[in-house]
């Protein structure tokens, strides 16, 4: 197993890892797209530049990795997993997410339109469609910040905005991914 960091934000990314890729190996069996950014402001509070650089990391990128890893995808029969958002089809009053909700929108049906164009070539392509996921940067830039009763607040919308009451754990996404990877 290999993986390959990268700042993805930068316009050449996925061909620098699809060459770095294609010197350790020509067969890859899994590519996970989990690149992403989120800015949830009203649309009238969210720049242009905001926009595009959701647009860029949450669409562009997957699509372009997805792209310039192809040929060993193929050769694998290998699997692409789009990890995308509940927020993509949830809306939550007071939760602004127009720009983001947008791109998880268009990664899903990217999902969908790879699915359709590349199972013929033996390419499964799914996608894993996480809320918000409590990890380190979770509880430092969103949960701390917050004061007593934002906090509850916070708390009684996670019970009636998920399924599950709960926010989702790291541990959650990393085994629905090995699922999708190891499905024949």
């Amino acid at each position: 197993m290999h993986t390959v960091p990268a700042d993805l934000s930068a316009p050449d990314a996925p061909a620098r890892i699809a060459a770095h890729v294609g010197n350790l190996t020509d067969r890859l069996d899994t590519l996970v797209n989990n690149v992403g950014t989120a800015h949830f402001a009203s649309l009238a509070d969210t720049t242009v530049d905001e926009m595009n650089t959701m647009w860029h990391l949450n669409v562009q990128v997957p699509l372009l990795l997805s792209r310039q890893l192809l040929p060993a995808l193929v050769n694998a029969r290998g699997s692409i997993i789009n990890i995308s958002s509940y927020w993509a089809r949830k809306m939550v009053a007071g939760r602004h997410s127009a720009a983001y909700s947008a791109t998880r929108g268009a990664l899903n049906s990217m999902t969908r339109a790879l699915a359709s164009e590349l199972g013929p070539q033996g390419v499964r392509v799914n996608a894993i469609a996480p809320g918000a996921v409590r990890t380190p940067q979770y509880e430092r830039s969103y949960l701390a910040p917050m004061t007593a009763e934002e906090r509850t607040a916070h708390d009684a919308q996670i019970e009636h905005s998920y399924p599950l009451g709960r926010l989702g754990t790291a541990e959650d996404i990393a085994t629905a991914a090995a699922y999708l990877a190891a499905s024949i």
